[in-house]
């Protein structure tokens, strides 16, 4: 706190000149917290001035300030007209002595007495005079201090929208100061452009409150406004309010335990809000949130620290609430100071201390008198240069639960956090950073940092990095450069506030509201962007969407896709984004035609709140304004939101059940998702369950989440769970790389994977790498297909589905292939129908697998032959396979059919549509299953059913080696194994555990030629 110079030797001189002439003292204690727009300055200053009869007398001095005393703005420092929080012209010129830094000086009092007018005297004793001090870096004033009636103490309440405990993005401000003399406080000030008028029927709409900072307590003291217009959106204080205050009441001014709170009509809770803090001190806060660690911790807690810097001493109030666990006050007491920029980790620097309620200890206060620490130079200089962090640590997240940066008070901030996964493709990055941006008027300040790039930063294209213009999903312009301090070797750096403070247009500002900027570093192997942010109001917890056909349940083949942020606040959810390349018109007859609904990916829900949308012309692509998607939201809602059990979907003309749909998740690193299908089981089988799964990364640490439906046995829980992720790439089997815990159904068909117990820490290094490249699988295991009913490669979310596959090469199109009657055809295995297609393409780049399927009749009701040709574009048909399965289906010898076959490009997740043609066969033979040809005398094959092992036992004529080819009746190739052969009686044992149920032919062939053939069950 400042006091009042003692003015009794001033008294006494007046006295000596004259009884009858009126003595009034006046004093204005200097900061930048006084200027209109905030200053955040070192500087400092005390101004002493004594009106006797109609001279004023003015003397004092300043120091600390930052940039060089502006003698060229009319001498540089001067008595301007103005209340507290607006400026006014020049009354009175001041002359001043400096010293050789040009940072201080002196106002000598010989050299500064001026005879007011009785206009003038008005404005002095009605407080409506200031003293600004203009530098070189602030030619509209660094530090100002307003020439109040002497009092034993002052303090001040600097009014923004972002001290409010849920931070209100509001273009208002205020400036109000206090004067303590005895017991009497009494309030001089004025609010301005407020987004709605103070709203009198909420007890006359201002009052003083009792709280610190983060808290919100019972009115104190009314305040009386009278506004400016009629819109009472801007508005002085009536002059003459006192309030008398007790012993306790004094004691809670002082421990900074009082605030103001301005209600609107926009905003009733209150849009503006400031804490009685000592006058003459720079002013910081730190808004404490899970999303601003590094890496977010979804929590409900927040809290609110109010900070005062003034001669060398830091004191810090304000309190926090609604941990998920207890304070972890054996880490060194639980909360602390820690020296990073924001998104950076650093060491303790100051141990804060913090009183906890007694029963949980997850919410706390910090007071005034245990909080206040001496800062050293160094000290000084890391706080104004957005270097110190508040971290409150918790037993469940002993790293930091919550975490504020310590910025100067500002009317609004934003937020970015930095990954490849906001960029419009998304890029995985190991990179990481944050960004905060304050907005002081119309001057903006961008700090923070980044590591990790994958590559060096393109500093040669404008420097490498810089805020852009365009929506959520969408590129745009750049804005304004921002300027990195970087490392060594250019794969990190900070930014430094100094460099990054600029001013900037209304209109940017309005942008910025509408969250219609983003921060983008360019490097050298993303020279399109590797790490992006959207800059947001600060939120205490951020979830992306990334809609798109292949992301519905049942994937959806369109090139639409979109991007959606939530902002939860602690009582709001906020979303934004932009959809594009729909491939029909949002459906608004469905219920305005895009939600929220709730339900895990995998799975369809309910409609749990409607949106939105601004559409483009054609209505295929528009966005989701933030201001018209603001939905009030419980604590349960946002659990629900924690356990990714929020999607949106848009309905279209095309795809009226949803043609994009994303899921809503909680912003991380990257992002893999797959879609559940036998298709994508290693052996195809006729199953409809179906299913989603997606896979969250933070560094090493993943999560899961998603459901399966309608499996046609239950999962097989005896093996290992059921559920894993395995080692593999495309069209390969694998080992169990992460296991997946499944909450089942009563029958044990369906699933979910809940996100809190599909959590893994530490993935290892080539299991990560694998997943990264692709080469990763989910599968799901039924009893009666333990192998894996359903699976899905694991591939980077928006994936798409390869192009469809351009042509058949061999055969043609209408082509006739014969079946030739020659007897050594049979005797030859490798005696083939050849099929060969073009390569499809995969649009992301995935690698691609092919699916054959032929049938007899033209729907492909029922199949003939399905076979899985791996990532090979060929396909040979054994003739003699063909030909039995023709002879099965009573194609007579001598006949030509029409022979439909087609093939499916596949990336382990999504399929494209199907290239279908025809041929023609002409079936030449008397019959395909020879009768014991001279290789083999015998046959037999026992237990039957088999479960685990099939035992073939035969008379051989001849040695070499035996290859036996097992088939299903869909003709495809399932077991294939190959034993040394003898001439004579012999058996061989094939395992046969991962087989499902059902009938097989098993095909003998010794030294590469066919000898026989059998049926066999598998139990």
């Amino acid at each position: 706190m400042r006091k009042a110079l003692p003015i009794l030797c001033l008294l006494s001189l007046s006295l000596t000149l004259s009884h009858t002439q009126d003595t009034l003292a006046f004093q204005a204690i200097m900061s930048g917290y006084q200027q209109s727009v905030p200053v955040p300055t070192t500087g400092n200053g005390q101004v002493e001035a004594t009106l006797i009869g109609d001279t004023l007398t003015v003397s004092g001095t300043f120091s600390g300030l930052t940039s060089a005393f502006n003698p060229n703005v009319a001498g540089g420092a001067h008595i301007h007209l103005g209340l507290p929080g607006n400026n006014g012209g020049i009354i009175f010129p001041l002359k001043t002595t400096l010293n050789t830094d040009e940072k201080s000086g002196a106002f000598p009092a010989d050299s500064n007495q001026f005879i007011v007018d009785s206009a003038q005297r008005a404005q002095l004793t009605g407080q409506l005079l200031y003293v600004n001090i203009h530098t070189v870096r602030y030619a509209g004033g660094e530090i100002r201090g307003q020439l109040l009636a002497a009092a034993d103490n002052y303090f001040i309440a600097r009014l923004f929208g972002s001290n409010v405990p849920v931070p209100v993005a509001s273009t208002g401000g205020g400036v109000l100061l206090f004067s303590l003399q005895g017991d009497q406080l009494s309030a001089v000030g004025s609010v301005a452009n407020l987004m709605g008028g103070i709203d009198t029927t909420i007890a006359g709409g201002a009052h003083i409150h009792n709280g610190l900072a983060g808290q919100s307590g019972s009115i104190a003291f009314p305040l009386t406004f009278d506004f400016s217009d009629s819109t009472g959106r801007g508005a002085s204080l009536r002059p003459g309010q006192r309030f008398s205050l007790d012993a306790s009441q004094q004691q809670r001014l002082f421990d900074q335990g009082y605030y103001v709170n301005i209600h609107t009509t926009q905003v009733p809770s209150g849009e503006i809000r400031g804490q009685l803090l000592p006058l003459g001190s720079t002013l910081f806060r730190a808004y404490l949130t899970g999303a601003s660690q590094p890496t977010q911790v979804l929590t409900r807690g927040g809290g609110m620290l109010s900070l005062v810097y003034q001669d060398s001493t830091l004191t810090v109030t304000g309190s926090f609430s609604d941990l998920t666990s207890a304070l972890q006050t054996s880490l060194n007491g639980g909360l602390h100071i820690h020296g990073g920029m924001a998104g950076a980790n650093g060491g303790i620097v100051f141990p804060l201390s913090a009183e906890t309620d007694s029963a949980t200890s997850t919410s706390g206060t910090l007071n005034a008198g245990a909080n206040t620490f001496k800062l050293d130079s160094a000290q000084i200089a890391t706080l104004f240069s957005r270097g110190f962090y508040i971290n409150v640590h918790s037993a469940n997240f002993p790293g930091g639960e919550l975490r504020g940066q310590i910025l100067p008070q500002s009317n609004a901030f934003f937020q970015g956090v930095l990954n490849g996964m906001q960029q419009t493709t998304p890029v995985y990055s190991p990179g990481t950073g944050q960004l905060a941006l304050e907005i002081r008027g119309t001057t903006a300040t961008l700090s923070g940092s980044f590591n990790n790039l994958s590559s060096t930063v393109m500093t040669s294209l404008f420097g490498g990095a810089h805020l852009h213009i365009a929506a959520l999903g969408a590129n745009g312009p750049i804005a304004t450069p921002i300027v990195p301090t970087l490392n060594s070797d250019s794969t990190g750096g900070i930014f430094a506030a100094d460099p990054n403070t600029v001013s900037i247009r209304q209109g940017l500002i309005d942008t910025l509201m509408m969250r219609w900027v983003y921060a983008n570093i360019h490097t050298a192997n993303h020279a399109g962007g590797e790490l992006r942010a959207q800059m947001v109001p600060e939120s205490r917890a951020y979830f992306l969407a990334f809609p798109s056909g292949g992301s519905a349940t049942i994937p959806v083949t369109t090139a639409g896709r979109g991007r959606m942020m939530g902002e939860y606040t602690g009582n709001k959810l906020i979303l934004h984004g932009s959809f594009n390349q729909l491939s029909g018109k949002v459906n608004t007859a469905i219920a305005g035609g895009a939600h929220l609904h709730a339900a895990l990916a995998g799975s369809n829900g309910p409609i749990v709140y409607p949106l939105s949308m601004a559409f483009a012309a054609d209505s295929t692509g528009g966005l989701f304004p933030a201001a018209q998607n603001v939905f009030t939201i419980s604590g349960s809602a946002f659990d629900t939101l924690v356990k990714r059990m929020i999607y949106l979907n848009i309905h279209t003309t095309y795809a009226g059940s949803g043609e994009i749909r994303g899921q809503l998740l909680p912003i991380a690193q990257a992002y893999l998702e797959t879609n559940l299908s036998a298709k994508n089981a290693s052996q195809l089988n006729p199953s409809n369950a179906s299913g989603k799964v997606i896979l969250e990364l933070n560094g090493s640490n993943g999560t899961v989440s998603g459901s399966f439906n309608n499996l046609t046995s239950p999962l097989a829980v005896n093996i290992a769970g059921g559920a894993h992720i395995h080692d593999a790439p495309l069209a390969q089997n694998g080992p169990i790389a992460i296991p997946l815990r499944a909450t089942l159904a009563a029958d044990a068909l369906s699933g979910v994977f809940p996100s809190d117990s599909n959590k893994t820490t530490s993935i290892a290094a080539d299991v990560l790498e694998n997943v990264l490249a692709g080469n990763s699988y989910v599968n799901i295991h039924s009893l009666e297909f333990p192998s894996g009913e359903i699976r899905g490669q694991l591939l980077p979310i928006l994936n798409q589905a390869p192009a469809t596959v351009p042509g058949f090469l061999v055969p043609m199109i209408n082509d006739t292939v014969m079946v030739a009657k020659d007897s050594v055809f049979y005797q030859t295995w490798q005696d083939t129908l050849a099929v060969a297609w073009e390569q499809s393409i995969d649009p992301d780049a995935n690698a691609i697998s092919y699916t054959y399927q032929s049938s007899l009749i033209p729907n492909f009701d029922l199949p003939l032959l399905t076979f899985s040709t791996g990532t090979h574009p060929t396909f040979a048909i054994p003739a003699i396979l063909l030909d039995t399965f023709l002879n099965i289906l009573g194609v007579t010898p001598g006949t030509t059919i029409p022979y439909f076959h087609k093939v499916e490009a596949n990336d382990g997740s999504l399929s494209s549509s199907s290239l279908t043609g025809t041929v023609f066969l002409t079936r030449e033979v008397t019959s395909s299953i020879l009768q014991w040809p001279e290789t083999v005398q015998s046959l037999q094959a026992y237990p039957s059913p088999a479960v685990n092992q099939l035992t073939i036992t035969m008379v051989a004529n001849e040695s070499g080696p035996v290859d036996f080819y097992t088939y299903g009746l869909d003709g495809q190739l399932l077991l294939h194994k190959t034993f040394p052969g003898n001439a004579g009686a012999q058996s061989f044992e094939l395992p046969v555990q991962d087989l499902n149920p059902g009938i097989y032919i098993t095909w003998v062939c010794i030294n590469h030629k066919t000898a026989a053939s059998i049926k066999w069950i598998k139990g």
